[in-house]
């Protein structure tokens, strides 16, 4: 969380926005004055790379970005004469930009983390200082690009992975029953900020018997929290003669048995959490295609010689 300027003796509004999608348009961030008035920054190029830099002659292959931002003001207020944004940002010491009524100006920024921009403006007034709001966001707040689960002697071991961190406190480690109602089993800290691949683990020692949700609920300094999709582990899981993987997944399933099994007359069903059957063919092979499944969580029964397995999944 960055400091603003000292406070005068105004009752300011400090507004602090996000914007958190960069799929299809240029993202565009965008905050509040005490007046209503409206302060925009909007990212032209998020979709930088450093091979660009090889086109421009500067920087190429250094892992680094060049960015260019249109910030632009409606109305500001009749106090000031103009407002000043500064960029804070990765650390980066820029100069400030200052604008009046109805303007607008593109801003560079050079040689930023390429995909892991930190985007941070505080807006003052000028000429009293007044801190008017602050636009913060960043491409990847915390990138968890891995999160597992897997029965041990121990109990459930839990390893996830981030590529990058900005802002991030840690991680609440959560448990269910049944995927609606969660417990806290632990806080795991999170390194802050880090550009670093970081590696995480947590032990659950006493794991309900059976199937066990869990789910990280990622803090960051501000108070700001997301959670991670959900995983089902079976804490049986590696004495029994049947399991299913990846769980979640999100095209197919991969089936395995203890013993080798005759697939002829096998046969598969899925049930949704309400009990309805969704999916029902014969087993050719160890593969179940999901594809056609909606996102959510189901119960699937192999049905082989006479002889029914079980066990839940999530599908992605």
């Amino acid at each position: 969380m960055k400091l603003l300027h000292s406070f005068i003796s105004t009752i300011l509004l400090l507004v602090i926005c996000r914007s958190t999608s960069y799929a299809q348009q240029p993202p565009v961030y965008s905050c509040m004055g005490s007046g209503g008035e409206i302060y925009s920054v909007e990212l032209t190029n998020p979709n930088a790379t450093d091979a660009d830099n090889a086109v421009n002659g500067i920087g190429a292959n250094d892992g680094l970005c060049d960015y260019t931002f249109r910030i632009s003001t409606g109305s500001i207020s009749p106090l000031a004469s103009a407002v000043r944004f500064i960029f804070l940002g990765n650390g980066l010491s820029l100069p400030f930009v200052e604008l009046t009524a109805n303007d607008q100006q593109l801003y560079d920024i050079d040689s930023a983390p390429c995909g892991n921009l930190a985007v941070e403006f505080n807006i003052i007034e000028v000429p009293s200082g007044t801190p008017v709001c602050q636009i913060r966001d960043v491409f990847m707040p915390v990138e968890l690009v891995r999160f597992e689960a897997k029965p041990t002697e121990k109990g459930i071991l839990l390893n996830w992975e981030t590529a990058s961190e900005i802002n991030n406190l840690g991680f609440d480690v959560e448990r269910s029953t049944n995927g609606k109602v969660w417990k806290q089993l632990e806080f795991v800290k999170g390194h802050l900020t880090t550009l670093e691949t970081q590696q995480y683990e947590f032990v659950d020692h006493q794991p309900y018997d059976g199937e066990s949700y869990y789910r990280l609920k990622q803090m960051d300094v501000d108070g700001k929290f997301e959670y991670s999709e959900m995983i089902v582990v079976n804490y049986n899981n590696s004495k029994s003669e049947f399991s299913a993987f990846p769980n979640p997944a999100r095209e197919e399933l991969t089936l395995s048995f203890v013993e080798e099994l005759e697939y002829t007359a096998a046969k598969v069903a899925i049930f949704n959490n309400l009990g309805q059957l969704v999916k029902q063919e014969p087993l050719i092979n160890n593969n179940l295609s999901i594809n056609d499944l909606a996102s959510g969580i189901y119960l699937l029964t192999v049905n082989i010689n006479k002889q029914v397995y079980t066990m839940r999944f999530v599908k992605k």
